[in-house]
């Protein structure tokens, strides 16, 4: 029992490094890219977003019922479900700045 939950308890921790350096990577090449880059950004960025939000809360869905299953590592399965939450803000703030330009960096490159 004890192999199965660790081998769970990988997913997320995976899923959260995944998801963290290709939103990065997007990020990354909106700010920085040429315009015709820029451009397609904005549609991958948007079909990204939309596809690691679902991921994300399905295995985020599956981790709350799993802290049910495992009653005894509780605390633990909850803790790696939330290492998936931390991602949420970081999109925020992303999308914030590219849809907003808040330091200019627009005109600058």
């Amino acid at each position: 029992m004890e192999y199965r939950l660790t081998q769970l308890l990988r997913l997320p921790v995976w899923l959260f490094g995944i998801s963290f350096t290709f939103g990065t990577l997007l990020f990354l090449l909106n700010l920085f890219g040429d315009s015709d880059i820029k451009e397609l950004s904005y549609p991958i960025g948007i079909l990204y977003i939309l596809t690691a939000a679902f991921i994300n809360a399905s295995v985020f869905a599956a981790l709350i019922i799993c802290s049910f299953i495992f009653k005894e590592q509780q605390n633990r399965v909850l803790q790696h479900a939330a290492i998936l939450s931390v991602n949420i803000p970081i999109a925020i703030l992303y999308a914030y700045i590219v849809l907003n330009d808040p330091f200019g960096l627009k005109n600058h490159y």
